[in-house]
């Protein structure tokens, strides 16, 4: 017994008001270091309790992800300063200082046997590829946090949420679920990417926003307030023009439902409601899968290999919620997915979709700022962030496209 959260309306009230907000891009353990330094600075200035919510994608959510989850590192209580590290003041740092441990934060991707625990996980999921990610999420990036690595742990707002749950589903009374730190902000979104049902092909057309929260799952609204379609290879073995095996059309999208539920079969009632009867999982969507899952890069490239996407791509039963503008129910499907920054690699979009007013862009450049841009004399109204290197914002934006 779940709740299922309709969003199709842009204008509803579909979630708690949202006036400042964060978003961290992705990019590898580059993002996951920039992120912590932003963290870090922030902290410092007291500004992390003026923060609605924070979106991340990718790397961003490498960092992210245990920022907000994290409450004991290595069997001890976790302050925010032992995660993202103490203040420092750069005039004062030498070699000496620079090599001492990183934040609790970085603790797992610095031990250098990332190729070990992958190859290791591909050796031990041979036949269940699609696990091979999460897992190393679970045994590289989140080996010191104790509940956050486990793969059988649901994912919850809130104690009082958690105490909600299992009254209504008594057989989850004895699971171990994890919920946020209460000093952080009250919304955070892991952006991932639907792709396409198993045994189709994804493109810039049909891939879907796909967003994790600690209390739903989902995608808000419908591409274009329509179905979308997907097309099998080309080698499926029948003439696409003739044929309609090679094709289907599936509804995406229309909202969430509670993360504790998600990846079960759908409710007869998919409309969304509280108190809905859905599908039991076969197991938790468990922090690791959602990292997981925002971080997954190569998935893309794969689905569109066909095979190696069937093979290896993370997967998960999904159903969308309906409404008047797509009214038709429509069973649990098998969906490959991938990384949010397939779609969107700054995690803003999520935010925008929540009209958030003023956001702050850990946006993690793969390329170095301009040396020879007049930054000087820079203005909100000359600035051309093409020109000074800021290749996140002009490939986001559209800053020197037109």
């Amino acid at each position: 017994v779940a709740n299922v959260k309709a969003v199709h309306n842009p204008d509803s009230t579909w979630h708690t008001p949202v006036a400042r907000a964060l978003c961290a891009s992705g990019g590898g353990s580059r993002a996951l270091s920039y992120t912590m330094g932003v963290y870090r600075g922030l902290n410092e200035l007291n500004l992390i309790p003026k923060l609605d919510a924070i979106s991340s994608v990718s790397g961003g959510t490498w960092c992210s992800s245990i920022f907000m989850f994290a409450k004991s590192y290595k069997g001890n209580d976790v302050t925010t300063v032992d995660l993202v590290g103490a203040d420092t003041t750069p005039a004062l740092l030498t070699m000496s200082e620079l090599s001492k441990a990183p934040g609790a934060i970085a603790s797992g991707i610095v031990m250098g046997d990332s190729d070990k625990i992958l190859a290791e996980s591909g050796i031990e999921f041979v036949g269940r590829e699609y696990e091979v990610w999460p897992h190393v999420m679970s045994r590289w990036l989140l080996r010191n946090f104790d509940a956050l690595k486990e793969m059988k742990s649901y994912m919850a707002l809130d104690d009082e949420a958690v105490s909600r749950i299992k009254t209504a589903n008594p057989q989850l009374e004895k699971k171990t679920f994890v919920t946020p730190r209460s000093d952080r902000p009250n919304m955070y979104i892991m952006c991932g990417t639907v792709l396409s049902p198993l045994n189709y092909l994804a493109s810039n057309s049909n891939a879907v926003s796909f967003q994790q929260m600690p209390d739903y799952i989902g995608s808000p609204f419908y591409p274009n307030d329509q179905q979308v379609k997907y097309q099998k290879a080309a080698f499926c073995g029948c003439d696409e023009n003739l044929y309609k095996c090679c094709k289907t059309t599936r509804t995406v999208g229309g909202g969430f439902v509670e993360s504790f539920a998600f990846g079960g079969e759908a409710p007869k009632k998919q409309s969304g409601g509280e108190g809905i009867a859905v599908g039991e999982p076969e197991a938790p969507w468990a922090l690791p899968y959602a990292v997981g899952t925002s971080s997954w890069a190569p998935g893309g490239m794969e689905n569109a290999s066909h095979i190696a996407g069937d093979i290896g791509n993370i997967r998960s039963k999904y159903w969308p919620v309906t409404s008047p503008i797509l009214p038709k129910p429509q069973a649990a499907t098998t969906y490959e997915l991938g990384d949010g920054g397939l779609i969107d690699n700054s995690g803003m979009m999520a935010l925008l979709q929540r009209k958030a007013p003023k956001i702050v862009w850990v946006a993690s450049c793969f390329t170095s700022f301009s040396t020879s841009y007049d930054w000087a004399n820079a203005t909100p109204e000359n600035f051309n962030p093409a020109s000074a290197g800021v290749t996140e914002i002009s490939t986001r934006l559209g800053c020197g496209w037109l």
